[in-house]
């Protein structure tokens, strides 16, 4: 670190801020181009009732459906006609490893358990690829703890309150 800032005090002022910067800045990660599936290309498939459902055919190669997004915990299914006999559908061609892919049900089912992009071919026909960006569930947003202190008596008012009514058309009764 010593030998870091005599090296730095040799240079200009200004070129000592952009060592700092540089040396600072936190690294970045770049998005993975996995089976001609840029960044951008994904389709959001996140959604609890959004259609997971990939037809697994020779027209995959220029369907949109190719590159998707899902959550992790979120299954996707590769619908075969020929139940992957003309096409053997593989983990493969880039991406995170352990590639969960590579281990589908005889349906095509796959449940991806963790975040991480996958790509997937078919074994006889090299234009049949894609790729499954899996991103990590959302977590749920912490309420404040000023509004639980203020939530908290008007909920138990309001329990109060229904008690009371129960009890005062009980004693009408």
């Amino acid at each position: 670190m010593l030998e870091w800032i005599q090296r730095a005090r040799r240079l200009s002022r200004g070129s000592l801020f952009a060592v700092l910067a540089l040396y600072l800045a936190p690294s970045v990660t770049q998005a993975q181009d996995v089976n001609n599936c840029e960044p951008s290309l994904y389709l959001d498939r996140t959604a609890p009732d959004a259609d997971r459902e990939l037809t697994w055919d020779y027209t995959i190669f220029n369907d949109p459906e190719r590159c998707i997004q899902v959550y992790a915990g979120q299954t996707v299914v590769f619908q075969s006609g020929d139940n992957f006999s003309f096409h053997p559908l593989a983990g493969g061609g880039g991406g995170d490893l352990p590639n969960p892919i590579s281990q589908h049900d005889a349906n095509g089912a796959v449940t991806f358990p963790t975040a991480g992009t996958f790509g997937f071919i078919c074994l006889a026909h090299g234009p049949m690829r894609g790729a499954i960006r899996v991103l990590a569930p959302p977590s749920p947003v912490p309420l404040p703890a000023w509004l639980g202190a203020v939530l908290a008596p008007i909920l138990l008012g309001a329990v109060a309150l229904r008690l009371r009514s129960r009890r005062l058309d009980r004693s009408s009764a």
